[in-house]
């Protein structure tokens, strides 16, 4: 089963593991609304907990029987609102287009910061090191984009690099790979697959170093969906934490799922997990400090004033809390 809809068969109504079980998903009854679920995401490492969560069973041992949809991301919050998605992994999105009066919600968090890395032919050695060379980014007002224009401002050589904007991540690898660019700016698995192709290419910059804690992934899902299935928003979210504590705990069925996934080598693997270890998160409740980072990348990307005020509506953490509570994660 590869990354792009993967799909699972729902059996008897049981849970998932937490932190003291064992590496595979325990058992015990689940009682939800509705079982069947279309949830939209992007493939890539920053949603290896949804793919490998979905994968090894945890959803499916939450009584959730999950699919997973890989639209274009400006389309997900509106599908969300309408039903044809019951639930989406993309809570910035979601937060931006609650404020622009989509009935979306954000109901809990897994990751905190994406896990965009860059990586540099031999004898860069470093983001000033960029000055006169060609850097490969993705198309398009991204936030990824954004942070690293941010980043080489920051380091005073933003005028002095060369952006090569390309749409498919694909073509971005194509191009490094044949000498067009210098440097390539993609999530981890990407890079991890990359550097074997370029001989002495090295990380000059990882997700930890450029990236600001906020609001990455985690659970979006309708407000009338909230409202009238509130065990399954809690099944939901429960699934997203015990997938991310499965994930992490890099045990070889975690490891074994993530290379299938995200078609992955073993190497390439262990250097994702890696950096999934400071991207991801198994408190599932957002606090001020990452609300306050997400009004202040709305605010530069908008070009208009977001408050912390605004961000906060965006957010129902209460059914996380509870969540949270039970598991012992907050």
């Amino acid at each position: 089963m590869g990354v792009g809809t993967v799909a699972v068969a729902l059996v008897s109504l049981v849970s998932g593991c937490s932190d003291s079980d064992s590496d595979s998903p325990s058992s015990a009854s689940a009682d939800v609304e509705v079982s069947k679920i279309n949830m939209g995401a992007i493939e890539g490492a920053d949603w290896a907990w949804l793919y490998v969560g979905v994968d090894s069973g945890i959803f499916k041992k939450n009584g959730l029987d999950v699919t997973i949809s890989t639209p274009s991301p400006s389309t997900i919050p509106a599908a969300v609102m309408r039903g044809s998605l019951q639930a989406s992994a993309q809570v910035g999105t979601c937060e931006r287009a609650h404020g622009e009066g989509v009935k979306v919600i954000d109901v809990g968090v897994a990751g905190i910061r994406d896990s965009h890395t860059l990586l540099a032919r031999k004898g860069i050695g470093s983001v000033k090191g960029l000055a006169g060379k060609t850097l490969i980014v993705p198309q398009g007002n991204s936030s990824p984009t954004a942070r690293i224009k941010a980043i080489l401002k920051e380091q005073g050589v933003l005028d002095d690099v060369k952006l090569l904007p390309v749409a498919a991540a694909n073509s971005q690898v194509a191009l490094f790979k044949s000498g067009q660019g210098d440097a390539i700016w993609e999530p981890i698995d990407v890079i991890a697959k990359t550097q074997k192709l370029v001989s002495g290419s090295d990380i000059v910059l990882d997700s930890k170093e450029a990236g600001q804690e906020l609001p990455n992934t985690g659970l979006c899902i309708s407000e009338a969906f909230l409202k009238k299935n509130p065990k399954t928003s809690k099944a939901l979210i429960k699934s997203m934490v015990q997938s991310v504590q499965f994930l992490l705990k890099g045990s070889p069925d975690a490891m074994s799922s993530m290379e299938k996934q995200l078609k992955l080598t073993s190497d390439e693997a262990d250097l994702t997990l890696a950096t999934l270890h400071d991207d991801l998160t198994s408190d599932p409740v957002v606090n001020d400090t990452l609300l306050t980072a997400q009004a202040d990348q709305d605010s530069k990307s908008s070009g208009k004033k977001v408050t912390l005020e605004q961000v906060r509506t965006a957010y129902d953490m209460a059914p996380a809390t509870q969540v949270a509570g039970d598991l012992g994660t907050g």
